[in-house]
């Protein structure tokens, strides 16, 4: 049984400072090590965070208030496991969460949190480019990456499952990214899941810290004590997150009024596929099946020979999408209530389960490398 419980913060400076010490779990901690080291997750709220209690199918949680402004605390029990984290609210739609509880448990609460039919919480969705661009942040330096692949959902039945993963730091990251880059077949099935990155001062343990990010918004510190770099890590990656989302949502499609006219404004995002898609009928059953990794429900009707068009709806927000799709593009027509998220969702995962080369340059970052 977990038995985790925060101490009350009554100051900014008393919360970093106990981030600080997650960051240093005691060595009198059966369970002390890397599973035990801070760890913080950026997640989006569709609608304002539900207050008090809340429950979803496995867990439930109860949010109180701290003497520090807009900073709360999560209490989160299982019947068997009771959490903590810190949940900061700076930003009402972009939510960062704060824990040292072991990973696996902190991952299902996460998990839980997201999956749930009854709240509107998704995950960050960094694609590919996206993590790619982060050491080139200032004051980042690269030093691992991670890549995963699998055509498990868009394959063909008839054809051979591909599965790709690998992970690799220091110099031979750098090897790696070079033989990802320059071979013809596994430059499309190198999706980019994770990467590494460093901050300070790496000469003291104290003024450094080395983080894994992975392409879910999930940060997790690999070692160095340096909060402050950990802290301000999460802020770039998060304002360049909220800039994208903001670039695709002022690109939506939608009606306005300008002096008494009704206008259309707004326009599609164009998917680029390097590889045709061989089969389209089956690539789109399988996109628009109501499952994960997608979310995504459509009617596809077509129009001509490799020409289809899909009345989508997502099933995350319920929103309406339409499609136009073809075995080389695909152009998404995103409506006004819909969420930007789910452009990002679709890009970070038709990377990692069709091909990682694929590209829609309505997308900051999104070019071919």
């Amino acid at each position: 049984m977990i038995n985790d419980r925060l101490p009350k913060v009554k100051t900014k400076k008393e919360f970093v400072d106990c981030l600080s010490d997650m960051m240093n779990p005691s060595k009198n901690d059966e369970n002390a090590g890397r599973l035990r080291l801070l760890k913080s997750y950026i997640i989006e709220s569709d609608h304002d965070v539900p207050e008090g209690s809340f429950k979803t199918e496995k867990f439930s949680f109860n949010i109180v208030n701290t003497d520090v402004e807009n900073l709360k605390i999560m209490q989160i029990s299982d019947g068997h496991n009771h959490l903590e984290m810190f949940l900061e609210m700076q930003n009402n739609r972009f939510l960062v969460l704060h824990t040292n509880t072991l990973s696996d448990l902190a991952a299902n609460v996460i998990k839980e949190l997201v999956d749930s039919q009854h709240h509107n919480f998704d995950h960050m969705w960094f694609h590919s480019m996206f993590l790619r661009q982060i050491p080139e942040k200032e004051g980042n330096a690269f030093r691992g990456i991670g890549i995963k692949y699998s055509n498990e959902y868009l394959v063909n039945e008839c054809a051979d499952t591909e599965d790709l993963g690998v992970s690799a730091s220091g110099s031979l990251a750098t090897r790696l990214l070079d033989i990802v880059e320059n071979d013809d077949v596994i430059k499309h099935r190198s999706a980019c899941n994770k990467i590494v990155i460093t901050r300070g001062n790496t000469t003291s343990l104290e003024s450094f810290v080395q983080d894994e990010i992975s392409n879910n918004g999930y940060f997790s510190v690999r070692k160095g004590k340096s909060i402050q770099d950990h802290l301000r890590l999460i802020d770039i990656v998060k304002e360049d997150y909220v800039s994208t989302i903001k670039t695709i949502e002022d690109i939506r499609i939608g009606l306005v009024d300008i002096n008494g006219k009704t206008l259309v404004e707004g326009r599609p995002f164009d998917f680029k596929f390097p590889n045709e898609i061989k089969d389209l009928n089956s690539f789109l059953t399988t996109l628009f099946n109501c499952e994960k990794p997608f979310k995504l429900w459509g009617l596809k009707s077509q129009i001509a020979k490799d020409y289809f068009r899909v009345a989508a709806v997502d099933l995350h927000t319920g929103s309406p999408m339409d499609f136009e799709v073809a075995s080389d593009i695909m152009r998404v027509y995103l409506s006004k209530e819909s969420c930007g998220s789910t452009i990002l969702r679709l890009l970070t995962n038709l990377q990692a389960y069709f091909d990682s080369g694929i590209t829609c340059k309505q997308i900051p970052y999104c070019v071919s490398k």
